[in-house]
């Protein structure tokens, strides 16, 4: 289990560029969950969208950080996120 969170981790950090942090976050998030035992679809979609949600708002709004945003940034920029 520990290495399969290592290797998510991994593969969430090298993709971070291509699909950007709020997806990227979104589907680690959810991954991760699946992989430690959550069942519940519906926790698991709660849960990484309000993370997802909270890391966004936080970082990007508030704090005006410039992390990645991937193949969808246009799609971002467009809906105003």
């Amino acid at each position: 289990q520990r290495l399969w969170l290592l290797v998510l981790m991994t593969i969430f950090i090298l993709m971070l560029p291509v699909i950007g942090t709020t997806v990227g976050l979104f589907l680690v998030m959810i991954t991760m969950m699946r992989v430690t035992g959550v069942t519940s679809w519906k926790v698991l979609v709660l849960v990484a969208a309000a993370t997802t949600a909270f890391v966004h708002a936080l970082l990007i709004y508030a704090l005006g950080s410039q992390l990645p945003q991937g193949v969808f940034k246009p799609l971002f920029s467009a809906i105003g996120i």
